[in-house]
């Protein structure tokens, strides 16, 4: 779960950065690749629904063919759909850990990989 949630953030990031109306190939295979990782992680259907959905407005986001605010605004809203259904399925895995401390809200850091034990205990 804590790689979905990273993929999360490292794809919001990227779409938030992305200037829109020029062509992104290399951020939209970099975001695929992120959605494929963030899907396996999670193992839900309604995680993988999220994500197809993400990748089809990360096609139009990236393509370069105006329209980039409307697909960026929905694209983010896809992925706060990821995030909210990402946090329903760790509360459903972990009830006692979800109900005690709630989802993780704040950024984790900059990459998709998972911080060691140690590290997240803190």
């Amino acid at each position: 779960m804590d790689t979905a949630l990273e993929c999360y953030y490292t794809m919001r990031e990227l779409v938030l950065r992305h200037p829109g109306g020029r062509s992104g190939e290399a951020s939209l295979a970099a975001l695929r690749k992120l959605c494929r990782l963030a899907e396996r992680s999670a193992a839900d259907p309604g995680c993988a629904a999220a994500l197809a959905a993400v990748e089809r407005h990360a096609a139009e986001l990236f393509a370069g063919h105006g329209g980039g605010n409307w697909a960026r605004r929905q694209l983010l809203r896809e992925l706060e759909e990821f995030r909210a259904r990402l946090a329903a399925v760790e509360a459903a895995r972990r009830p006692g850990a979800a109900r005690a401390s709630g989802p993780r809200l704040s950024p984790p850091g900059p990459s998709c990989v998972p911080a060691p034990a140690t590290a997240r205990a803190r």
